[in-house]
């Protein structure tokens, strides 16, 4: 009986052996059909090339899947890149829906791994909420304003609004430590040498270094002769992009010790201010300047020095007759060009009196080119002068102040007021731990508020709305700044400082 049982036992694991075997085989058996029926479908289809790009496909998709359930960041970099002006390169068409961009797609990719992600591992969204709900409450008005006044808007209202909203829940839950965010940083920072150089080879028609080739055909977007737009097809948006952009290369400049690294942070800060300039657009000049005096003003300490070079280089150059703006054709015409200043009084003339008209809700949602023609009027400007109501009748909003409070009335006014006291509480808060040695609150955050200043002022001459890269690299940062845990919350002061030291 003792010698039967092992032979029984053995017996018994072989039968289970066999029986997963089979079982198994049977569980893959839909996959291994899937596959046969589906490869015969795409070569008869397509024919061996086809079914070849398709198995490619199939094999990259499958691994930026895994990728992404590993390390979530990686898709939001790559909507990142898309959202920084390659987002209209492939556009799929969504009949009775707005077109389907690789920003939305992207976004709708990161929600769903996102929420698979915290109901597997049993995360929780990160606190506080009230930025949150802020945020929540004016999207949601707005959207209702937007459905009851001017349905034909909603595609608007995703890209100026859903996916700036979305960039800062992105922002906050995602990219909340140091090393991302220098990731961000370095991604950021190679858009805009992009841009730079892209900008400069318009600007001279070196058409060889323009890509893609459409920004050099002047028949699509916005088309102001001579001035460099890139791949937004828009000079006014090109040129803020980059004066938001603008501070984050000092912070490198700054922390970096690498001879070479500096050459080139130089060498792009360079080429950056020449693209800037050549955008040939007052409001971006005025944002860039501003952004990088807060910049100055905020981490003096840190930054006093490698601006005051900077300064003082520009300076000489200046004083050799190098850099003599009034040489440029162009930057002549652009200042003593008064028509869009005509335009911007009568628009800002206007929505005064709309807001006048519907103080609690505004007139609606883009609907400023509904109403325009019954309170555009003439109007006699001190200085300017007399400024006739033909300037205005064609025009549209040029700021983010002036145009929210005609359409979206005091309701919506306040909540966007309350979104900024808010963020910028919560900036207030995260740059105290400056005193503790933190390195995000010492290093990032004042090229961090020279990008938001920068915002806020090229918004006094410019409407983002229409736009889904500025108010969502805007956003972004404020949940980036808002999600961001203090290192001395979590390491021990000893790490905190070496790891301070091999970074600065």
């Amino acid at each position: 009986m003792s010698g039967g049982a092992p032979r029984l036992n053995r017996g018994g694991s072989s039968y289970h052996a066999r029986q997963t075997g089979f079982g198994t085989t049977l569980s893959i058996l839909p996959v291994i059909l899937f596959v046969a029926f589906g490869s015969f479908f795409v070569y008869s289809s397509m024919g061996y090339d086809g079914m070849l790009i398709g198995l490619i496909g199939l094999f990259l998709g499958s691994i930026f899947v895994l990728l992404s359930f590993h390390t979530i960041q990686i898709p939001l970099l790559v909507w990142l890149l898309s959202l920084m002006g390659f987002r209209a390169i492939f556009i799929f068409n969504m009949p009775g829906l707005p077109d389907m961009t690789i920003d939305r797609l992207f976004m709708l990719w990161i929600i769903g791994v996102f929420m698979i992600k915290m109901v597997i591992e049993k995360k929780r969204l990160l606190g506080p909420f009230r930025l949150d709900i802020l945020i929540a409450l004016h999207g949601t008005y707005l959207l209702i304003s937007c459905l009851y006044h001017n349905p034909a808007s909603f595609n608007l209202w995703t890209k100026s609004y859903l996916m700036a909203y979305v960039a800062y829940f992105m922002g906050k839950n995602l990219i909340n430590d140091i090393k991302w965010i220098r990731v961000v940083f370095v991604v950021l920072i190679l858009m805009f040498v992009y841009y730079a150089e892209t900008a400069i080879a318009e600007k001279y028609y070196l058409t060889n270094l323009v890509w893609p080739k459409w920004i050099m055909d002047r028949t699509i977007g916005l088309q102001v002769p001579g001035r460099s737009r890139g791949i937004f097809l828009q000079s006014g948006v090109l040129g803020t992009v980059m004066a938001m952009i603008m501070p984050l290369n000092f912070y490198f400049m700054q922390t970096t010790r690498n001879v070479l690294v500096k050459l080139l942070l130089t060498l792009s800060i360079a080429m950056g201010a020449a693209g800037l300039f050549f955008t040939y657009t007052r409001g971006s000049w005025l944002a860039g300047v501003v952004g990088l005096l807060v910049l100055f003003a905020i981490g003096i300490r840190k930054y006093g020095m490698v601006l005051g070079r900077f300064a003082a280089i520009a300076v000489i150059l200046g004083m050799f007759g190098l850099l003599n703006p009034t040489q440029d054709k162009m930057y002549t015409e652009r200042m003593e060009n008064e028509d869009t200043i005509g335009n911007r009084v009568t628009v800002w003339a206007a929505t005064a009196q709309i807001f006048r008209a519907n103080p609690i809700f505004g007139s609606g949602f883009f609907t400023y080119k509904k109403v325009r023609e019954q309170y555009v009027h003439t109007v006699d400007v001190p200085i300017l002068g007399v400024i006739k109501a033909s300037s205005g009748r064609k025009g549209t909003i040029h700021d983010i102040y002036m145009g929210v409070l005609a359409e979206e009335g005091l309701v919506g006014a306040c909540l966007l007021i309350s979104i900024y006291i808010s963020i910028f509480k919560t900036f207030i808060k995260k740059y105290r731990y400056r005193k503790q040695g933190d390195h995000f609150a010492i290093y990032m955050m004042p090229p961090l508020a020279g990008l938001m200043i920068a915002y806020f002022v090229g918004g006094i001459a410019f409407d983002y709305r229409y736009f889904t890269t500025i108010p969502s690299l805007f956003y972004f940062f404020a949940g980036v700044v808002a999600g961001y845990k203090p290192a001395p919350l979590y390491e021990a002061p000893s790490k905190i400082i070496a790891t301070a030291g091999r970074m600065g």
